[in-house]
């Protein structure tokens, strides 16, 4: 029988093994991080709730991105599902009984805290909550400004719950910012604004 830390570290693999498939920025730090190394391009924080092999990934097969919300496929003959928690509902993934205390959930104050919420489940079971963040350039303030100044309006449009949203935004200088946005909705902003005679630039992934 596997110990805790075997099994948490058991999950990580199954869960990093969806994600070396895939260019998703939640990808980019988890794979690392299951291998023991670190993301430049993200982190993944020191914070992992468990709920519920050597260096190299084991395969996955029959993989499906789900847009906007996560990815699913099978590992070693594990259904795996890795993704925010409209994949986990959709799924009909439930909470682990105990979980909620008092009416608060464990990683919500991970969300306050600017952190993005990735859940692990294997089998239909949620075995694991990730928190990762964003680590915005040295520059990125900066770079924000000079955009202002030079009349560009910046604006943040993500997938990230509000909170994640607002103190990114903050933290950048962004004053308007649309959280929670599936990648239709985003296609949809960007259109709403070329309808209103904007010139419209975007960076980033998501569409």
């Amino acid at each position: 029988a596997l110990d805790s830390m075997q099994r948490h570290n058991l999950i990580l693999h199954y869960a990093a093994a969806l994600e070396a498939t895939s260019s998703h920025p939640v990808g980019m730090a988890l794979v690392p991080y299951a291998l023991g190394a670190h993301s430049e391009k993200g982190h993944l924080s020191d914070q992992s709730i468990a709920l519920g092999s050597g260096y190299g990934l084991p395969p996955a097969l029959g993989i499906k991105v789900c847009v906007g919300q996560g990815i699913v496929g099978t590992v070693e003959q594990t259904p795996v599902a890795v993704g925010n928690w409209g994949l986990m509902k959709r799924l009909g993934v439930a909470l682990p009984e105990g979980v909620r205390k008092d009416g608060v959930l464990p990683w919500d104050q991970w969300m306050k805290d600017a952190k993005t919420i990735a859940f692990v489940a294997l089998g239909g079971r949620l075995e694991l909550a990730l928190a990762l963040c964003d680590r915005p350039k040295t520059d990125a303030a900066a770079t924000i400004q000079v955009l202002q100044d030079a009349g560009v309006w910046p604006a943040l449009v993500t997938g990230d719950l509000p909170d994640c949203a607002s103190a990114l935004a903050q933290s950048v200088g962004i004053m308007e910012y649309h959280a929670a946005m599936q990648p239709m909705q985003k296609l949809e902003w960007i259109q709403k604004q070329q309808k209103s005679r904007r010139v419209v630039g975007m960076v980033g992934d998501g569409i």
